[in-house]
């Protein structure tokens, strides 16, 4: 058993232990219903306990906070003031999504908030072609690259595909259509690289997802090799 499975397996063991509440990882915080902003994290129909739940400062762009998902799935912040948020679980397991979130706004210090239900299984949703690592000529306006990824199984409003450079920085967005194919004729439409033929080089993809709660999901993210 490797250091990382055996350190989420004794996290895990010591929320059963403790009972439902959430847990920080120096120790409890209480039940959902004694904070602020508070949720619950699924698998499919069980809970999610053990996973990191994130807290950013979505102004700022920084981390704020983290807690562990209790034996429920359940967990919670406080402490928040007016501001941009947004909670964020990244999927542990193979089988789970990159990651799941939710933005939101507090008017106030202390404000109450309801996340709705995150549901982090990916449900066979994942990207199908380019492979990882793939290699691939750069695409033109006769020669496009077509991505293609498996259907999520619950209804979502839109998926689209997300390029991006080796710094993060984004590059191509495909429309928002509810399909599961998106054509890029190798010309970015993002930040610096609007207007732009990208070049050869590596790049990274992945498939987003919206669904009515607002709630946004995520494939895991692909490396793409332009030749």
């Amino acid at each position: 058993m490797s250091a990382r499975v055996a350190c989420f397996a004794a996290t895990l063991a010591a929320l059963v232990a403790a009972g439902c509440g959430v847990s920080r990882e120096q120790g409890p915080t209480g039940p959902p219903a004694a904070h602020d902003v508070y949720g619950v994290v699924y698998r499919g129909a069980a809970a999610a306990s053990g996973v990191k739940v994130k807290l950013y400062d979505d102004v700022a762009g920084v981390q704020r906070d983290s807690v562990l998902a209790g034996a429920d799935g359940s967990y919670g912040f406080d402490g928040l003031p007016a501001g941009r948020w947004m909670v964020k679980v990244s999927g542990p397991l193979p089988d789970d999504l990159g990651y799941v979130r939710w933005f939101f706004e507090t008017a106030s210090a202390g404000q109450s908030v309801a996340v709705p239900p995150f549901d982090i299984a990916a449900h066979g949703f994942d990207p199908l072609t380019p492979a990882d690592l793939a290699i691939a000529p750069r695409p033109g306006f006769s020669t496009p690259l077509v991505f293609r990824w498996s259907a999520y199984v619950a209804p979502a409003l839109w998926s689209a595909v997300y390029l991006d450079d080796a710094n993060g920085a984004g590059a191509w967005t495909s429309a928002q259509v509810p399909s599961t194919e998106a054509s890029w004729n190798g010309v970015g439409n993002q930040g610096s690289y609007a207007g732009r033929t990208l070049g050869a080089g590596r790049w990274y993809w992945r498939v987003k997802l919206r669904f009515a709660n607002d709630v946004q999901g995520a494939s895991r993210e692909r490396a793409l090799d332009l030749e």
